[in-house]
């Protein structure tokens, strides 16, 4: 029986540094598609500050690097259907972090590339996550951001009410908090200019009076 006993916990042990090692490659594929895609961002819409810095890649991530717009959409074009396969990994995986962030990133290229229904699936799932993981400043602020990139979706595909929804829950979540209300005004101003909608005068002229 202790021998039966000994082999059992070894068994476990190393099933347990195998799966250890699975998550442990999970990360650092999910890692490099994370970077590649905020350099690409921030190559292509530099003159767009929507996503805070990473800071780094992990230890053992080589992230691709971009100094040109044509190679940095060229790369999203090419990886397109590998990076939503990444959100669905990060989110069966339960790494929350990853889901918001690669899925915002993915779903600006989609924005700008007219998939603007692929865009509004992918993020659905974002914002589910995003709801769920709220409740810190980080949290909120990925949250905000996640509900104007689903705003903009809506207006993209015209459906003008379910946009003014997301961008009415960003507000309210910031009521008592002047600065972020302020803020969630000017994504929203942002937002209408870009499209050209009338309410970008209603938006002006409740950042004008905040």
């Amino acid at each position: 029986m202790h021998d039966l006993l000994r082999d059992y916990a070894a068994e476990l042990a190393r099933e347990e540094e195998e799966e250890e090692r699975r998550e442990a490659a999970v990360g650092r594929v999910l890692d490099y598609y994370l970077h590649s895609a905020h350099g690409a961002c921030r190559t292509l819409w530099a003159h767009r500050d929507r996503f805070p810095d990473l800071g780094p890649a992990p230890s053992g991530v080589t992230p691709e690097v971009f100094a040109e717009a044509g190679p940095a959409f060229a790369w999203f074009a090419a990886e397109r259907r590998t990076l939503t396969d990444a959100v669905r990994l990060a989110a069966r995986a339960g790494l929350d972090g990853h889901v918001v962030r690669l899925g915002r990133r993915l779903g600006t290229y989609l924005d700008r590339d007219g998939r603007w229904i692929e865009q509004g699936r992918l993020l659905r799932t974002v914002l589910a996550t995003a709801r769920r993981t709220g409740g810190d400043p980080a949290g909120d602020a990925e949250l905000a951001a996640v509900l104007c990139d689903q705003a903009r979706s809506a207006f993209r595909l015209g459906d003008l009410d379910q946009a003014r929804e997301h961008l009415d829950s960003d507000a309210q979540a910031d009521i008592g908090d002047i600065g972020a209300a302020r803020a969630s005004w000017t994504r929203a101003l942002r937002i209408f200019e870009d499209l050209r909608h009338p309410a970008a005068a209603e938006s002006r002229s409740r950042l004008q009076a905040a």
